[in-house]
């Protein structure tokens, strides 16, 4: 097992190279050290280094400071982001060897905007953190909230600030897995290993670094890690690990369900969902994570209806890994979640199925359960069930000159096409057209509008969100088929028998209706001549005193 400088990504070059430059240590580190050894494709490339946040912004004046109990620093280049971390301590081991408040932790008065939740696993890796945006900072509180309790306890080792600065070496024992404590130096070009992970790479197990008991404790999602990096990098879970795994599952409680509901959808969307959601079922981590799909492998040798349902789910995850490493790009939160709900609804969905008086409210009810327990955003819930109705009008039908409705310039559209075809392939049959394909046979056709469309089809998600959301903070609504005059909002109190507003109100409403654009109301500019000549006053605070000067009033 080697590393060549070829393989690295020439910017995460840049950043390691410019940081020696400025007397800084610095190493490759984390998830692009153990994919490349194992020969894959890292999805990208983080950065440690002996310099703190605030030097490495001096360093880069492309870089932005992230993070709140983690921080760390962003080097842009373009839409690209080359993570760079400072050397860290684990920060239990510090207090308990000092017997004080640990050395070096960064204030909380120098954080930012951007907040990272509590429990990270790993120094640098991308995948063991989520940034909540200002949005999601009710639900952090709340998690703090509900573990108060826990932190209280003498016994509970749940980390929830970890900016205590540290050495290389000991940055590496604070890691979860020995396979992701892995240095690499692009000097001499060699692997530096703390942790003995060369060793379990080799064997392909995955195993922590120390007491497994302490590390799960720490950060219970460290858990659903063990399962992700052993269904996506192939590797066997080591025995003590596992037992460990299975004594801490329910600890997952004590995280915020922001970070957990992240760390679901990385396991489906890195191309082995289906090995994943084995693991899952296998570990039992299933019942914690979603224990309304849980209850169907319990009955799945009692209900056919439910075990035809469970083949189906398994297929549709295979094809859903194929079509991933096909495509070289994972799918949306969105799509995850429609694929993951689809098996209950595939009936109903069919084209070829009764139509039934309000399919929306079907599709709702059967995956707001799922949604409400991932706590999924408002956004990805909206575009699950567009996806799942849309299927409707992707899937093949057997009923000749069926309409098909014009859905190519929806911003659903693209994932429900995904979608289609993995329902394709997973039951054996030929896969929908192109989007081309569908936008022209929608074009020929004629006979189908967009007001045909169920109404739930016709939401967007992401357009006038903002706006409304503003308009309806300053006591106006928002109509968008209204004009811009007629949103406006008029004086308080009753309006005038000739007040221009009620005139204009009287004008529109008698030639073009209440909401279209009528003859615009001009006020006549005065005549100066008619004002006559203003006197110009003097300065206020001289007043009008007789004590002299040039603006005092003369006496005679």
């Amino acid at each position: 097992m080697e590393i060549r400088l070829e393989q690295i990504d020439p910017d995460a070059l840049r950043v390691v190279q410019r940081l020696l430059r400025y007397q800084h240590k610095a190493f490759l580190v984390g998830g692009c050290v153990r994919d490349l050894l194992l020969g894959l494709k890292p999805k990208d490339f983080d950065v440690a280094t002996s310099a703190t946040p605030n030097e490495i912004r001096r360093c880069f004046r492309n870089c932005r400071i992230i993070g709140r109990r983690f921080r760390l620093a962003h080097v842009f280049f373009g839409r690209k982001i080359i993570e760079t971390a400072t050397f860290r301590a684990n920060p239990r081991t510090v207090e308990e060897e000092s017997g004080e408040a640990p050395v070096g932790e960064m204030p909380a008065s120098e954080t930012t905007s951007s907040v990272t939740t509590a429990g990270e696993t790993s120094t640098v890796e991308n995948e063991g953190r989520i940034d909540v945006v200002a949005a999601d900072m009710g639900e952090e509180r709340v998690a703090e909230k509900s573990v108060s309790k826990a932190a209280d306890k003498p016994n509970d080792l749940l980390i929830r600030r970890d900016n205590v600065f540290g050495t290389e070496e000991e940055d590496a024992l604070r890691r979860d897995f020995t396979i992701n404590g892995l240095f690499f130096d692009v000097q001499s070009a060699k692997v530096i290993d703390h942790v003995a992970g060369m060793p379990d790479l080799e064997a392909r197990l995955v195993r922590t670094i120390g007491d497994p008991d302490i590390r799960f404790r720490e950060d219970p999602v460290r858990i659903l890690r063990a399962v992700k990096f052993a269904a996506r990098c192939d590797l066997a879970i080591e025995p003590e690990t596992y037992r460990s795994m299975m004594e801490h599952k329910a600890e997952l409680a004590k995280c915020a369900q922001a970070r957990v509901t992240e760390e679901f959808y990385r396991l489906l969307r890195a191309g082995a969902a289906r090995r994943s959601f084995e693991l899952l079922v296998e570990t039992g981590l299933l019942e914690f994570l979603l224990p309304e799909m849980a209850q169907a492998w319990k009955r799945v040798d009692d209900d056919p209806e439910v075990k035809q349902r469970i083949e189906r789910f398994w297929s549709y995850l295979r094809a859903l890994d194929e079509s991933i490493a096909k495509r070289g790009q994972p799918p949306s939160d969105a799509m995850i979640l429609a694929t993951l709900l689809l098996p209950p609804l595939r009936e109903a969905l069919s084209p070829d199925a009764e139509p039934m008086q309000n399919m929306a409210k079907v599709i709702s009810d059967s995956v707001q359960p799922v949604l409400e327990r991932l706590k999924a955003s408002r956004r990805d819930s909206e575009l699950c069930r567009q996806i799942l109705l849309t299927l409707r009008y992707l899937l093949p039908s057997n009923r000749p000159g069926r309409q098909r409705a014009r859905l190519a310039n929806r911003p659903f559209y693209q994932d429900a096409a995904w979608l289609a075809g993995i329902v394709a392939r997973a039951e054996g049959f030929e896969p929908p057209e192109t989007l081309e394909a569908t936008a022209n046979d929608a074009q020929l056709e004629g006979t189908t509008t967009d007001e045909e469309l169920p109404p739930e089809l016709m939401v967007d998600v992401d357009s006038d969100s903002g706006r409304g959301r503003r308009d309806r903070q300053r006591g106006r609504s928002y109509r968008p088929d209204a004009p811009e005059a007629a949103i406006a909002v008029s004086p308080a109190g009753p309006v005038s028998q000739h007040s221009p507003v009620r005139a204009t109100r009287e004008i529109r409403s008698e030639v073009n209706g209440p909401w279209q654009p009528g003859p615009r109301i001009r006020t006549p500019i005065p005549n100066l001549d008619d004002l006559g000549v203003l006197p110009l006053p003097g300065p206020a605070f001289l007043g009008r005193g007789g004590f002299g000067g040039r603006w005092a009033v003369r006496s005679d």
